[in-house]
């Protein structure tokens, strides 16, 4: 596959993920929200913020690598779009979570919406570094030291 052409479909990607793991709890697999006679504040909506964050980091780390050529530094950006991913899917699952209840939206839609946008951007960004790391032009590996081809 052409550098150029990999560059520009791995930014696509990642901006089209980042987008949908940032704005799809807002809307498209959209969480519980604030009810206005309760005080308490539901863990989904707080899931919904942070994802919102997230997905906005990944989205500009995507376009960033669809703009940058130098492969160490999209190899870098690659590596920032894999932890967020990773972030990604903790938020719902482990760090904050989403309600209880099975039958409410968040648990039935939203988590396995996120789930599964995070491992998709999970594995596209691994195998994306991994592509990166074997079609380096700009420097080849001898004896554990990085050397500059001319």
């Amino acid at each position: 596959m052409n550098i150029l052409k990999n560059k520009y479909i791995y930014g696509f990607l990642t901006v089209v993920i980042g987008f949908l793991i940032a704005a799809g709890p807002q809307t498209v697999f959209q969480v519980c929200g604030v009810h206005e006679h309760s005080e308490n504040v539901m863990k989904c909506f707080w899931t919904a913020r942070a994802e919102l964050g997230v997905g906005v980091s990944i989205s500009i780390l995507g376009l960033l690598s669809a703009i940058f050529g130098n492969p160490i530094l999209r190899l870098g950006l690659t590596a920032g779009v894999l932890l967020n991913g990773i972030l990604a899917l903790l938020i719902p699952t482990v760090l904050i979570g989403v309600c209880g209840s099975n039958h409410m939206n968040c648990r039935a839609l939203t988590l396995p919406a996120l789930s599964v946008l995070s491992i998709l951007i999970v594995a596209v960004s691994v195998i994306q570094a991994v592509y990166l790391r074997y079609t380096n032009k700009e420097g080849t590996q001898e004896d554990g030291k990085q050397t500059v081809n001319d």
